[in-house]
């Protein structure tokens, strides 16, 4: 969830950092598969990568460095797992990603 900038135009840096809720868009994840094994954290055997739209992706890059955004992971269980970011971790995550290979 983040802010949706056709209802919001100007980035959102109050209270706990996420839009109010009548400002928010949200995206689906558009698949779920085994993590390739340099994904996972030390000491993990298996793990789960998510997919999401580029255009979601696009999106997060025009938000505000210091805007929040969150990843909800709704599991079959009914349980959910809450994660947040600045909008400029995203990006500079990018960023590196876009170097390539080392």
């Amino acid at each position: 969830m983040f802010r949706d900038e056709a209802k919001a135009p100007r980035a959102w840096l109050s209270g706990d950092g996420l839009a109010p809720a009548s400002s928010r868009a949200s995206v689906w994840a558009t698949g779920v598969s085994a993590a390739d094994a340099a994904l996972l954290a030390e000491g993990r055997r298996a793990g789960d990568a998510w997919r999401f739209p580029a255009s979601a992706a696009d999106r997060l890059a025009r938000l505000d460095p210091r805007e929040t955004f969150l990843i909800e992971f709704h599991f079959r269980d009914g349980s959910v797992a809450r994660a947040s970011f600045e909008a400029g971790d995203f990006a500079a995550g990018r960023a590196f990603m876009a170097m390539g290979a080392l």
